[in-house]
């Protein structure tokens, strides 16, 4: 069996041969390039044209002179737009910016699923309390989903409203408004959303033809797997272009039996949106593939990660022989065991380095710089109630690996709070101590 990539370069290779440069080949992320690289190296066996790769983003801001929006240029565009909505309804007591930021996740949320999915917003931000109306305008929902609508919008013409049905309506009827002058104030500023440049580009309508130089089926997209509407649409239109070709990692296992779920979206790109897939559909190494499963019984989630030392005994034999590892892959169902696991890999074996690929995120939330933050936060919450810190709290920054306390310094302190008996804590008696502690624990007006 062949890895997926390496069937993808015999393939590239042999339609395109010297002419791979040529290309424009995109992933859904920048991972798997460094390995198509090397595939394409083994096989070449001599230099060559490296052909452009994308990430299906990189790609797409290829459509339009504007600047792609981050979350926070989008927030604060949302936010003045709701403000001004609010002034135009004679509103005067507007929200504050802190309270704006929960519902504007959501609504950017809405925002993009609702570009993504090439959904006309003014169409959907109405009262559908006529089931006919959901039947005709809403044909995609299925029997369940216009029921659960026509109820819905049914139960708020039964009556007097409450409060917060009251609030819902005027948001709801607010929504169609704030996202046209959204995008529009982005546009002032050369901005746009990706998912706004990925409607453009599902409905042909982005300033720059960005495909033309590809004719000749030489965009090509490897390993996608989930399209969004706008995707689907432009892939199908490129393809019938004879301007892109698909890859799609395949098993006939998944692939044929509609009661396997790994095979949902693959299906559908396939057989429901029309795109081919170069390389064969009938592979099926996972029926045939022989293959043992073990089951390790451990306590506690931490000890899932620490058991994997033991399980590496072949891979460190392969390092010490100075041979290449490149089928062995460690996969989490909790991203939060990430740092357990890396502190038990040892970064070497017998002065032999152990180079390690994480091809996964790590949130800010569970780093070392965020928990620390976080308990300055909480510092000066406590604080502004009572001018004490309570002693859990000023453990925990004595106990934290970013304050830099001394392994001689840290349990003297702690074993002087102790005696003292001290619940809460005031702060000058930590503030006394000087260098950070002076700093960290030091009011702020």
């Amino acid at each position: 069996m062949n890895p997926f990539l390496k069937d993808v370069a015999k393939d590239l290779v042999a339609k395109f041969g010297q002419n791979l440069q040529d290309c424009a080949i995109v992933f859904n992320n920048k991972r798997p390039t460094a390995y198509l690289q090397k595939h394409l190296a083994d096989i070449y066996q001599k230099p060559f044209w490296s052909p452009s790769f994308y990430t299906v983003s990189e790609f797409f801001a290829e459509a339009t002179p504007l600047k792609i929006a981050d979350h926070y240029t989008q927030f604060f565009a949302l936010y003045d737009c709701y403000i001004q909505l609010l002034k135009n309804e004679g509103i005067e007591k507007l929200p504050s910016i802190a309270k704006f930021h929960n519902i504007a996740r959501i609504i950017l949320g809405d925002f993009s699923q609702i570009d993504n999915d090439l959904v006309d917003a003014n169409r959907l931000f109405t009262e559908l309390e006529d089931i006919a109306v959901i039947n005709q305008q809403f044909d995609f929902l299925t029997a369940e989903q216009k029921a659960f609508l026509s109820q819905f919008w049914q139960s708020y013409s039964e009556g007097k409203f409450k409060k917060q049905q009251e609030l819902f309506i005027r948001m709801w009827h607010r929504m169609p408004l704030l996202y046209n002058e959204f995008h529009q104030q982005l546009k002032t500023k050369d901005f746009i959303t990706m998912a706004r440049l990925y409607k453009n580009i599902g409905e042909g309508t982005n300033e720059i033809d960005f495909t033309a130089k590809y004719t000749g089926k030489k965009l090509v997209f490897i390993g996608f797997n989930a399209l969004s509407k706008a995707e689907a649409k432009a892939f199908k239109r490129w393809q019938d272009e004879d301007k892109a070709i698909f890859y799609f990692d395949t098993d006939s296992y998944y692939l044929e039996d509609e009661m396997q779920e790994s095979g949902l979206f693959l299906r559908r790109n396939l057989k429901q949106i029309g795109l081919i897939n170069q390389l064969s559909n009938e592979t099926g190494f996972i029926k045939t593939s022989p293959r043992a499963v073990n089951v390790f019984k451990v306590q506690g989630q931490t000890a899932q990660a620490k058991i994997v030392n033991e399980l590496l005994a072949k891979e460190k034999e392969l390092i010490l022989n100075n041979q290449a590892i490149t089928s062995t892959a460690i996969i989490l169902a909790d991203e939060s065991l990430l740092i357990p696991l890396m502190q038990t890999i040892p970064s070497t074996i017998e002065d032999k380095k152990i180079d390690v690929n994480i091809t996964m995120g790590f949130g800010l939330a569970n780093s070392s710089l965020y928990g620390l933050a976080d308990l300055w936060l909480t510092v000066q919450s406590e604080l502004s109630a009572k001018k004490t810190i309570k002693y859990q709290t000023a453990e925990a920054f004595l106990s934290h690996p970013l304050t830099g306390i001394s392994e001689i310094m840290r349990p003297k302190i702690i074993d002087a709070l102790i005696k003292e008996q001290l619940a809460e804590i005031p702060y000058q008696r930590l503030t006394r101590q000087g260098g950070l502690l002076a700093k960290f624990f030091e009011p702020i007006d």
